[in-house]
């Protein structure tokens, strides 16, 4: 082989090997949006970013099976929901939907309030929330290499979940993102004890965008 040539050939062949490698990473192309499992529970990591920036932790549970979900916040400063009924307070705010209704309470205050119903567009997060949703490809997501989709909804949603089905972040433009820590998922029976009001009382309406037709949706 030509002297000039054989080190070209060399580079081409680390080339191609690493083409090979990188597309080895990759996993097989969805053919249909995922349908979230009818019951986990995840710890996650949440920022956002409105006049300026917030970041708290909390863990969600997810019980489709009976019609009902639960997210802790350690600070609801930053939500959309939390933070309006409580504005610029460092507080945590838990945000529960059963029986076809979401309510907020804040074990700080011992407060609890009534958001809105299913209908009005407070219910649980649908399993096929994605249904419809465009399909952008993979990337890596906190060291992981990810699905990505996107949701049309009050704003854009991105969507992103491991090749093995597992969620990973929500990022909810241009405001809020939620990264699922994967370590902590779980799909197992949830104790129904969690689901359960606190002892104050939770009639009276939540102030805040919960009393805001039309500002409603993932949160």
């Amino acid at each position: 082989m030509n002297a000039v040539l054989a080190p070209m050939a060399v580079v081409v062949l680390l080339l191609l090997l690493q083409v090979v490698c990188c597309v080895g990473q990759l996993g097989p192309t969805p053919l249909f949006p995922p349908e979230w499992p009818a019951n986990f529970q995840v710890e996650f990591h949440e920022a956002a970013w409105y006049f300026f920036s917030i970041t708290t932790t909390g863990k969600m549970y997810y019980d489709a099976a009976h019609n009902r979900s639960r997210t802790d916040r350690v600070d609801g400063k930053g939500n959309r929901y939390c933070g309006t009924i409580y504005p610029l307070r460092n507080t945590a705010c838990t945000q529960l939907v059963v029986d076809g209704m979401r309510y907020i309470f804040f074990p700080e205050h011992k407060y609890c309030c009534s958001c809105c119903s299913a209908e009005a567009g407070c219910g649980i997060l649908r399993r096929d929330w994605l249904h419809g949703a465009q399909y952008l490809g993979q990337e890596e997501v906190e060291g992981q290499m990810c699905n990505k989709w996107k949701q049309a909804g009050l704003q854009n949603n991105y969507f992103w979940e491991t090749l093995d089905g597992v969620p990973l972040q929500i990022y909810m433009e241009p405001n809020e993102k939620i990264t699922f820590r994967t370590e902590t998922y779980a799909e197992e029976e949830i104790n129904a004890s969690l689901f359960e009001l606190p002892p104050w009382g939770c009639e009276k309406a939540c102030t805040g965008l919960c009393s805001v037709p039309g500002a409603r949706g993932i949160s």
